[in-house]
């Protein structure tokens, strides 16, 4: 009688683990829908882990280990324990201090490192970051979340396995706080009734680029007194932001509400869902918006035109374009019939590209090759 083939027992690791950090929420996504027969998993934090995020750990039965950030040595000797006391065959490492950690904690070890890129440019900064990155990955599995990672990150002369598997987003059906609220509820969070209303969920940060949104805004609102804006988030720009509004003369049709548990549930309320950031390694609010059955007009830049097939998923506008941004918007006021379609496609290029299941089969594909040599999935993208 043959054995039941036993499940590849993987650390993970990042910076923080807390509810807000989208890639908590990859990992959180990675550890409901894997194989459990065939994906064991670790998560550990540098940082203490977030208290709230303790009880979704231990729902889904994966232990979480808080190792510390006082150094690299020690956070590595932390990570040892981890590895030795958990049985650990991989590290997968989600920052560059999480993977310098994670390189020290298996030197002289078989345990190999795979190190999970999240950002558009997360190495080449300074060039010492540059020269340690090039030489300790040179061997190493490299995972991005786009393409536009790879092509932003991939070291020359890389010798090691090299893959794109997009993020997963959970459907909004999964969770009753998740399903959109219905149009009817506008007014009890401070939008009017009717005309429309546009919105971007977004920390308010410089690459999340509010300005163009704001002027593009600016132009269409002058043709447009119905128009609103709604804008989800927050962060260390917020009060020059809205500086920046009060000198506008439609100041009173855009609305900050800050940041918020139910934001995709607040996109229910919006008729298009904008977003001019020119640098997203990903886009998880642009998909949950995709989700949510809004039609889409987003920046054609980096990551984004993956997610969106312009004309047929969305539409995409010149990046840091206000003038263009407003032009694709008001094409889908003028053409409702355009905008349901865009939105009934987007929907479900999403439920497909971006599905949990997806990751988690692609995920463990790559760990098999990674710690075996061998897998039996082929993954989605080249």
């Amino acid at each position: 009688m043959m054995k039941p083939p036993v499940p590849i027992r993987a650390l993970l690791v990042d910076m923080v683990l807390k509810q807000s950090s989208g890639v908590t929420q990859v990992l959180l996504t990675l550890a409901r829908h894997r194989d459990h027969k065939g994906l064991s998993l670790v998560f550990a934090s540098l940082h203490p882990v977030q208290k709230a995020m303790v009880p979704f750990m231990t729902e889904q039965n994966v232990p979480v280990h808080s190792v510390g950030n006082r150094s690299i040595s020690s956070a590595a000797r932390g990570l040892q324990d981890v590895i030795r006391t958990g049985e650990v065959q991989v590290v997968i490492a989600n920052s560059f201090r999480a993977y310098l950690a994670a390189k020290l904690a298996t030197f002289q070890s078989r345990v190999p490192v795979i190190f999970w890129i999240h950002t558009i440019n997360q190495i080449e900064t300074t060039p010492l970051k540059t020269r340690l990155f090039r030489t300790l990955t040179r061997n190493d599995t490299l995972l991005y979340v786009s393409r536009a990672v790879r092509d932003g990150n991939q070291p020359p002369g890389h010798r090691g396995r090299s893959a794109v598997i997009y993020n997963a987003v959970e459907p909004p059906e999964m969770k009753a706080e998740w399903q959109p609220y219905d149009r009817k509820q506008r007014v009890g969070h401070g939008l009017p009734a009717g005309g429309t209303v546009l919105g971007y969920v977004a920390n308010m940060v410089d690459y999340k680029d509010h300005r163009t949104l704001f002027n593009g805004f600016n132009a269409l609102a002058s043709r447009r007194p119905d128009v609103h804006l709604m804008l989800v988030g927050d962060g260390p720009l917020m009060n020059d932001l809205k500086g920046y509004v009060a000198g506008l003369e439609i100041a009173d049709r855009i609305h900050f509400v800050g940041m918020r548990t139910d934001a995709r549930a607040l996109l229910g309320l919006i008729d298009i869902y904008v977003h001019p950031s020119p640098e997203e390694a990903f886009g998880m609010a642009v998909v949950e918006a995709m989700l949510a059955g809004c039609p889409i007009v987003a920046a054609r830049s980096c990551a984004l035109p993956e997610l969106i097939d312009d004309g047929t998923t969305g539409l995409l506008f010149e990046p840091q374009n206000p003038q263009d941004l407003a032009r694709q918007v008001e094409r889908l006021l003028d053409d409702p019939a355009l905008a349901t379609r865009l939105a009934d496609a987007a929907d479900a290029s999403a439920r497909q590209r971006f599905a949990p299941q997806r990751l988690a089969t692609e995920l463990s594909a790559l760990l098999s090759e990674t710690v075996h040599g061998t897998s039996q999935v082929r993954r989605s993208i080249p």
